[in-house]
């Protein structure tokens, strides 16, 4: 393959100075590697004169220096040289073309590729031609845009070999001619174009850093007007007022709480509902044990039916007496039976409002004995949540009743709640060991998103501070407590 790129090569450009440049050309490579020539071989047997005029082009770090450079290349070579500089992610910058002699407005995808293609391939050139290639990038750029040659190198700055290389690409139209003896140096031009770039690069580093030193002396020279200037800025800054946005953990909890207990004394039956079920008012919750109740209105009603015949027993004999006490048991037992038949109804636990189960997990406890009045389930409404915040004693100076806050919640990243604080403990409480004041702040759950126990912070509007409020009254507060007090 090295032997038919070098003929390809050299059928489109007869005049090349062939003897150097063919022996070179028709050494063995290993396979796979792509074709080098070697500058020095070159620079020996070539008599031509050299490609940079150095006089011409001085290497000031400059702009300008550099597109006259390309675009005398451009001019040598009868054909388009584009140079670019790779950037690490990806891509090319700094496009210098010698068409235009300026930066490349929108360069295509196949240049881009052309140039960061040449840009890895160190000291040895790449050449694309209608007879062969040893660039897939190159030859392909060269199919797209109708060109008859492309060739391309890289351009490395040994005095930064951390530095991104550069990448040149030289086109050749199919309708321009070129000079071979230019072509046949095309390693030299190279090597030449590296060397120019080291003093270029060079050159505009220094002049970077001659820009900070004219700087710094400057700053140098008038330091105390800049110092005078600079506190005087920091002291007008120090009364420059600031929102106050405190920020202090919170829980939330339910605004209002219903209970069901246990109307008799017996057993807990069945259970319809565990915590965190949404629940409706006069759902059925929960069942008690309705069997001894069941018994004990069958002894009553026998009981009634016993008083009912000594009544009639003592009203047929005439017995004022008997008929007398036959009535009042027959009244107690009676008012009995009604009391049992109530409590039958209410073995049936409904719930009393629409929203959630807090407590009241019975489905591994079904069976159970249950006292009057015990607590079975707890139901909280979800429309409205109360945020518990809890606030540092030097809070209390700063946040009062009204004040504006704002809710974020751990499980809900993105969205927020607003509320006003409605009302601050008069007493203080401990909460994980420490003493805090709970303020409570009302907010809108109308899509049920927060839900009872929630962790969150609560950011609460106290007007504005001013700067150097902000940033020592900490401090303050520290010296007067340790060292005043």
């Amino acid at each position: 393959m090295q032997t038919q790129l070098n003929q390809s090569f050299a059928s489109d450009f007869n005049d090349l100075p062939g003897a150097a440049i063919q022996k070179h050309c028709d050494a063995p490579a290993d396979a796979g590697q792509q074709p080098s020539y070697d500058s020095n071989q070159l620079l020996s047997v070539t008599k031509s004169p050299l490609f940079v005029d150095w006089n011409l082009h001085h290497p000031d770090g400059a702009d300008a220096s550099l597109q006259g450079l390309v675009r005398e290349f451009g001019v040598r070579l009868a054909a388009e040289v584009t140079l670019g500089k790779t950037l690490p992610g990806g891509g090319v910058a700094q496009l210098i073309s010698s068409k235009l002699g300026g930066a490349q407005e929108q360069p295509t995808l196949a240049l881009v590729a052309g140039i960061v293609e040449a840009s890895l391939a160190k000291q040895s050139l790449l050449v694309a031609t209608a007879e062969n290639h040893n660039s897939g990038v190159l030859n392909f750029l060269r199919q797209n845009t109708d060109l008859r040659v492309v060739v391309g190198f890289a351009v490395w700055l040994r005095v930064n070999p951390l530095e991104a290389p550069y990448g040149l690409l030289i086109c050749q139209s199919n309708g321009h001619e070129v000079d071979a003896s230019s072509l046949a140096r095309l390693p030299l031009l190279q090597r030449e174009f590296m060397d120019w770039m080291q003093v270029w690069h060079a050159c505009r580093h220094a002049s970077d850093q001659h820009k900070w030193t004219v700087i710094t002396a400057r700053l140098k020279k008038h330091r105390r007007a800049w110092t005078a200037g600079l506190m005087a800025v920091a002291m007008a800054l120090v009364f420059v007022p600031f929102p106050y946005w405190p920020q202090r953990e919170c829980v939330v909890e339910p605004s209002a709480k219903r209970f069901v207990a246990s109307p008799i004394e017996g057993r807990f039956l069945q259970s319809q509902v565990r915590p965190g079920d949404v629940v409706t008012a006069g759902q059925t919750i929960g069942q008690l044990d309705d069997e001894p109740l069941r018994w004990e209105l069958g002894a009553a009603e026998a009981e009634l039916q016993a008083a009912q015949k000594h009544r009639d027993s003592a009203l047929a004999n005439k017995e004022g007496g008997k008929l007398r006490l036959a009535q009042f048991e027959q009244q107690q037992i009676a008012l009995k039976i009604q009391s049992l038949q109530s409590q039958l109804q209410q073995l049936e636990l409904r719930s009393p409002i629409d929203g959630i189960v807090l407590q009241g997990d019975w489905f591994r406890s079904q069976g159970a004995p249950v006292a009057r009045g015990d607590t079975l389930f707890e139901i909280a409404p979800l429309e409205h949540m109360t945020v518990e915040v809890h606030l540092k004693t030097e809070d209390l100076g700063e946040i009062s009743v009204g004040d504006l806050a704002t809710l974020r919640v751990d499980s809900a990243v993105g969205n927020s709640w607003t509320g006003s604080i409605s009302r601050l403990d008069p007493r203080a409480a401990v909460i994980d060991d420490q003493v805090c004041f709970v303020a409570d702040v009302e907010v809108d759950n109308s899509e049920n998103r927060l839900r009872p126990g929630m962790q969150g912070t609560v950011r609460i509007s106290t007007g504005y501070k001013s700067l150097g409020w902000l940033i020592f009254h900490r401090p303050y507060r520290w010296l007067m407590k340790n060292l005043a007090w």
